[in-house]
């Protein structure tokens, strides 16, 4: 005899009465999780600009600031525009000095995971910096860190095209040296600028993402919270990937960047 599924119909239902029958809010209230409050704060700078350090109102703050502080305090700010009328923040540690240190060397926009920000990334984004001598930008969704709006499927795309348009026409990167970085959600806007952006992106990589609800059990039940369908938009690539999951991966299984790489190659 089949499974029904009754009581994870029932358990959707329930959440799908208390998001006012919007399956978008259920998607948006079961996916996104930014810290509260976030761990950084912005500065402004006596020569104008701004800066990132450490927010003493967290409660990990001294462990913060001794342990990282140095390397948040390395980054460049940038405030970015989206098409959907919220600011981004955008967290960069730049390789080399000069202005023109975003011509020669490739660049990684890193799409963060869940439930941290920007600054939290930045440990990890300092080390990617170094040992690859590339420029490593972090940003923010909506909703997470010092960013404005409130976290949404279509804001998370908005803001990564917002992201790297600022790259290209403002900090002068080659599109072809742009490196899409996607860890666990990140995946989803990483997937979604990557199909986007055809060969115009030098490559894409994906760290421990989901393939989207309707792959989980029962779809039925799922497919209503499937937030970023990754499944469909890695079938629109035109630039080298590279898809990172870890076989003991007790969130997102790993027959999930399985099935994934299943479609690329």
């Amino acid at each position: 005899m089949g499974s029904c599924y009754c009581v994870e119909s029932s358990v959707v239902g329930c959440l799908l009465c208390h998001a006012g029958c919007s399956t978008d809010k259920l998607a948006s209230s079961l996916a996104f999780h930014p810290p509260s409050p976030p761990s950084y704060a912005l500065t402004t700078a006596p020569d104008g600009r701004r800066r990132a350090v450490f927010d003493p109102a967290n409660d990990e703050y001294v462990r913060l600031a001794r342990d990282w502080g140095a390397a948040l305090g390395q980054c460049e700010v940038d405030e970015v525009q989206t098409r959907r009328g919220n600011t981004v923040c955008v967290l960069r540690l730049r390789r080399g000095s000069s202005d023109d240190a975003y011509v020669g060397r490739a660049t990684l926009i890193v799409s963060h995971g869940n439930a941290l920000d920007a600054a939290l990334f930045v440990p990890f984004a300092s080390h990617l910096a170094h040992q690859l001598d590339a420029n490593v930008s972090v940003y923010d969704y909506s909703g997470y860190g010092r960013s404005s709006g409130a976290p949404r499927v279509e804001d998370c795309k908005a803001d990564i095209e917002a992201v790297v348009r600022h790259h290209v026409e403002r900090l002068g990167c080659d599109p072809a040296r742009i490196v899409l970085y996607g860890q666990s959600i990140g995946s989803g806007p990483t997937c979604h600028y990557a199909a986007l952006a055809g060969r115009a992106s030098r490559g894409s990589h994906r760290e421990s993402g989901g393939s989207g609800g309707a792959r989980c059990t029962p779809a039925c039940v799922y497919k209503s919270c499937d937030v970023f369908k990754n499944f469909d938009a890695v079938g629109s690539f035109e630039c080298p990937a590279l898809v990172v999951h870890g076989r003991l991966d007790d969130q997102v299984p790993c027959s999930h960047g399985m099935g994934l790489h299943a479609l690329l190659v």
